[in-house]
């Protein structure tokens, strides 16, 4: 995902705009684009940047320059195409791009120092944090990744889409050269695999299986419940190659090994939590990996990286731009970051394959429409000022939320709801759930205490529990309504959390509860509008509140 994205063309009394995505950090810049050239503006009621169409070209190689990374949708992309063909040469010029099995490499050409300035910028990223470290604040580093080498001329393998996008936009000719080899079922034993999956494949998923095997890498995008294990184990059928499956928990570890017993009828070999049994069809843990070194590891032509977003991003990188794998795959329903380091994922597998969105999926009845309900309500404390953990302590505390999140719980129950309330502290949930009288399920909590528990919610003797483990994959289809009790504002958590709530339940509508935590101040105004704006933009059309229930107690109370 870049810094900046340009997107949505249209028409005011001003004449034509476009809008741009951006963060805080590239305001300045925005702000020193010419107004007589750009006419820039901030459109308060959208909340983003809005400039003239015909300043994209000046905004792109300022926003460059000062090392932000840019993306267009496609209209804005064709007109900004054209713009750079009426203002260059370069489109005499042809860039060779040679990839093998590590990397993209640019022939010599004699445009290299300007092309190895693009691609130094448009192939990294900014690292959360970075303005605090002195090397930054001394100017000595401009506080981002780069994933491009100058030294070499190259990039890891998956980048090699961008580096041909983002030439061809500065008007380059790019040509490919692609010195791989294809394995071939005479070099590679071919897996004798039966496929034992009895539904039918939905549209989608045909589509996100044809994708991938088309492209042979990439990410695919689908939305938490849509079947993504299922797309997986289906690509390793159509291939018949030894596959490595990467995954980061342990949870995830033997739950794809389940489902390859029962999918394929497959015992499959197994590295992580104290195990290295490798087989033709293995799964293992990207840390047991790491450590012990993939010089260790078999050949793999197919490499598939579940929940790719949250693999820890060294880890990820340090392993599997090692690999040698023809066939690269990610999964995830999220595949961005909150540490904006999206761009190791696409280094490692490639870019995005397919993107379904949970929009098209509702539409379609694959997933639960959500009603979305708001608890409004104020603090019955003074908010510290510029203290983040404090404001956030005391909002976990606070009696009058926390009584609210109860009341609201206790009304979702008498409308028959099989209610999961998602904290991320334990302290919070122990509150809860002596509020609610219900069970708290923690990451401590024994195998046979989560299964005891879940066992009881899914057969009906339980319809309320607290917990903190929707983040680490438990699946629990039962569920109609979850209740986002905490205040952080991580996009791929609430994301995730929402959508296990979504699976099609005859009669029940999913509901979705968020805290408006305006009133906590600080910090916590900028975390609900942005929980808000990344649920608007995740789930289009169906993002609209149902209700908004008020809490009015007195502030004694």
């Amino acid at each position: 995902m870049a810094d900046i994205y340009f997107h949505d063309i249209h028409t005011n009394k001003f004449g034509t705009k476009v809008f741009l995505d951006s963060p805080f950090s590239a305001k300045d810049v925005i702000m020193e684009l010419d107004w007589e050239k750009s006419h820039r503006v901030w459109n308060e009621e959208v909340r983003k940047w809005e400039i003239d169409l015909d300043a994209v070209n000046l905004a792109v190689n300022k926003l460059r320059d000062a090392g932000f990374t840019v993306e267009m949708d496609d209209e804005v992309r064709k007109h900004y195409k054209t713009m750079v063909e009426e203002l260059t040469d370069k489109d005499n010029i042809t860039v060779t791009l040679v990839i093998d099995d590590d990397n993209v490499t640019v022939q010599d050409n004699e445009r290299m120092k300007d092309i190895d300035k693009l691609l130094y910028t448009n192939l990294s990223y900014y690292i959360k944090g970075a303005r605090h470290v002195t090397a930054y604040q001394k100017r000595r580093w401009d506080g981002r990744e780069h994933l491009y080498y100058k030294k070499t001329h190259s990039a890891p393998l998956g980048l090699w889409k961008r580096m041909k996008t983002t030439l061809e936009e500065e008007g380059y000719n790019v040509v490919i050269v692609d010195e791989r080899e294809e394995p071939a079922h005479d070099t590679h034993k071919t897996l004798d695999l039966e496929w034992g999956f009895e539904h039918d494949f939905r549209d989608y998923q045909v589509q996100a299986i044809k994708r991938g095997l088309k492209q042979n890498n990439g990410v695919l995008s689908l939305p938490t419940g849509s079947g993504k294990t299922i797309v997986g184990l289906r690509l390793i059928y159509e291939l018949g190659y030894q596959t490595i499956i990467f995954v980061h928990k342990i949870e995830l570890l033997y739950q794809w090994m389940e489902v390859i017993k029962d999918v394929l009828n497959y015992k499959a070999g197994l590295i992580g939590d104290g195990n290295w049994k490798e087989k033709d069809i293995t799964v293992a843990m990207l840390q047991s990996v790491n450590s012990r070194g993939v010089e260790n590891l078999k050949e793999y032509p197919i490499m598939i990286v579940d929940e790719t977003h949250r693999c820890p991003a060294d880890t990820f990188f340090d392993v599997v731009s090692n690999m040698d794998s023809y066939y690269r795959y990610g999964l995830s329903a999220t595949p961005y970051r909150n540490d904006n380091a999206e761009l190791r994922i696409y280094a490692g597998v490639g870019e995005i394959a397919i993107d379904v969105t949970a929009e098209k999926l509702v539409d379609e009845g694959y997933l639960a429409e959500p009603v979305f309900h708001t608890i409004r309500w104020s603090p019955e404390y003074s908010v510290p000022k510029n203290d983040y953990e404090a404001q956030r302590d005391m909002m976990r505390a606070s009696k009058r939320r926390n009584n609210a999140i109860a009341e609201k719980v206790r009304e979702l129950q008498s409308e028959g709801h099989k209610i999961l309330v998602d904290v991320s502290r334990i302290q919070h949930g122990e509150t809860l759930s002596r509020l609610l009288g219900a069970p708290f399920l923690r990451g401590t909590s024994t195998t046979s205490k989560r299964k005891e528990i879940i066992d009881e919610f899914q057969n009906g003797h339980l319809n309320v529990m607290v917990s903190t483990l929707l983040n680490e994959g438990v699946d629990i289809p039962e569920m109609t309504a979850v209740v986002l009790a905490d205040s952080g504002k991580s996009s791929i958590d609430l994301i995730q959390t929402i959508g296990r709530a979504l699976r099609v339940q005859e009669d029940k509508s999913a509901v979705v509860v968020t805290m408006d935590d305006r009133e906590g101040g600080g910090y916590m105004i900028d975390h609900t509008y942005h929980r808000e704006q990344i649920i608007r933009k995740y789930y289009g059309k169906y993002y609209k509140q149902q209700s908004e229930f008020e809490w009015d107690m007195h502030p004694s109370q």
